[in-house]
């Protein structure tokens, strides 16, 4: 018997030795899933604040873009102002030469009022106009 019982007491022994590596192995997988939770819960975080970060650069960029949309239609608007203000201002180039051409024409005709008096004055008179002479005509000749 005492063989019986020392094959049941090292059994007991083993038993023992077994429910301990047992209760060892199961706190150690329990202390590992711990942290596997704590890593698991570590990632949903950085993974909402991965999607938050990615939110707010999207509203940036469409902000962005939006801007940019209406700087567009402002450089536009302001391309064409200058179209028009181009197309007045060669008007009022055109006009002004125009008007010096008119200067140089009343400058002409300025010089001229002496002999249109002087042409009034024969008229009026009724003497005779010389308009050649042996050396050409005379200005009034030229009138």
């Amino acid at each position: 018997m005492s063989d019986t019982k020392t094959e049941i007491i090292g059994a007991e022994e083993d038993l023992i030795q077994i429910k301990t590596e047992g209760r060892e192995m199961k706190q150690k997988l329990m202390a590992e899933q711990e942290e596997i939770q704590q890593e698991n819960l570590s990632l949903k975080t950085d993974t909402l604040i991965l999607h938050s970060d990615k939110e707010r650069l999207l509203r940036d960029v469409r902000k962005a873009t939006d801007e940019k949309e209406q700087i567009q239609v402002k450089k536009e608007g302001f391309l064409e102002d200058i179209g028009v203000l181009d197309k007045e201002f060669e008007k009022r180039l055109d006009f002004i030469n125009v008007l010096d051409k008119l200067k140089a024409l009343f400058y002409k005709l300025l010089s001229m009022i002496p002999l249109v008096r002087e042409f009034a004055k024969f008229v009026e008179e009724k003497k005779d106009i010389r308009a050649a002479s042996p050396y050409g005509y005379t200005p009034l000749g030229r009138l």
